[in-house]
Formats: structure tokens, sequence, C-alpha cells
């Protein structure tokens, strides 16, 4: 679960968060849903503790990100597609993932298959497209069997009418997906756009960026 209470970032004179709250539930995905400069992934590296609230707090798993002792078992997360040692591997840069946690190689090769990653794990990353880099980025989350998911990038209207159309965040097994504690997408357009989708969603209002409302859950 993640529980965030009146969260407020600022940069100078720019307010880029101004007192979201919200809660990810167990076993709900959820889409934090808003234009470019919403707030949406400045919220997220809140959530992972790689910025820091101006003030408000942000709880996960009942405790901050950077007090759980092995973290990618808490939390899987994609901020950045292309936030990777360019001259490695997608094997080896997910083995060093791995190493740091004590995860065996045997769960790397399987992320690697869920992810349709096995026709390039061997390829240099640096190399890859945004989708296969987002492909990168979902194995790199996957890795720690985590309860909660995180995945920051956008998925458009015409990916929920034709799934193949977004192969990155559609290569998730949805046994994956119901498995977790909790999941996050950013969801980028217009609210009615979804109103038929089944994720509840959080949104961020680009002055105020206060919770509005959502719509129901479900899994």
């Amino acid at each position: 679960m993640i529980e965030a209470t009146g969260l407020r970032k600022v940069y100078g004179a720019k307010t880029a968060v101004d007192g979201i709250s919200f809660t990810v539930q167990p076993g709900k995905v959820t889409g934090f849903l808003g234009p470019n400069g919403a707030g949406k992934s400045t919220t997220m590296r809140m959530i992972m503790g790689l910025d820091r609230p101006t003030s408000g707090d942000v709880i996960v798993n009942g405790r901050h990100y950077s007090q759980h002792k092995a973290p990618l078992h808490q939390v899987g997360a994609l901020l950045d597609a292309k936030a990777v040692h360019t001259s490695r591997s997608a094997y080896n840069h997910l083995r060093a993932m791995a190493a740091t946690h004590g995860i065996p190689n045997s769960r790397v090769e399987e992320v690697i298959e869920m992810t349709g990653l096995t026709a390039v794990a061997k390829k240099k990353a640096g190399g890859f497209s945004l989708g296969m880099g987002q492909r990168l980025g979902i194995a790199n989350a996957l890795l720690g069997d985590p309860q909660t998911l995180i995945l920051s990038f956008q998925v458009h209207a015409r990916h929920f009418v034709q799934p193949l159309l977004a192969p990155s965040i559609f290569a998730i097994p949805k046994i994956v997906l119901t498995k977790l504690g909790a999941a996050i997408l950013d969801l980028p357009h217009p609210p009615t756009m979804f109103s038929n989708s089944s994720c509840r969603k959080v949104y961020p209002d680009l002055n105020k960026n206060q919770q509005k409302g959502h719509f129901g859950c479900c899994m």
C-alpha cells in the first residue's frame, strides 16, 4: 500500500506538486491521470525517495522507501527507460541489479522471458529502441518479485482499444499485475478518454494538484 498525505514539492519559485493526498490500495491498479507538468513524475520520485517533499509525507508498505532493507522486494519501479548503463547488455544489467539483493540468475532469465527480451538479451542496452528500453525497465521492476509496481511512462488511449500497440505495458502478464500489492500507471490523456477503463484514477490538477476524485476499482 502507498499512502501519501499533503505531498508538496517546490523548486525555487515553481510549485511542482501542491498538497496531493491519495492511497494506492493493495490489489488495485491506479492511474495517475493528467497532462505533462501536472506533477505525476515528481510524485512518483517522492514515493521512491529520489526527491524529498517540501512538506507532507508518503509511506510505502508501512515505511518510507529508504527504510526498507530490501527495496527491490517491496517496490519495482520504471521511472526512466534510458536509465541504464548503455554499454551493458540487457542480461548483464539485470544481473548487476539482481546481485545487490542476492537474486539468482534464474530470476533474471525468468523476467527476460516474461517481458519478451529473450532475442535481444545479450545486446547492448544503448542500442535499444524506446519500446525495448521500456521492456528492460519493466523487467528490472519485476526482478525482486515486488509487492508494489510503479511504471512512469505514457499509456495512450488507443492502447486500451488495441493493446498490441503498447507492447511494453502489455508485456506484463495479467497474473503478475493481480498478485502485486499495488500498481501505478502514468496516464497522460484527459479523463474522458479513460472513463470506461478499469483502473482507479487519481487526477493531479495542473495548478493545485489536488485529488479531484476517482472511479471504481477492479483487478
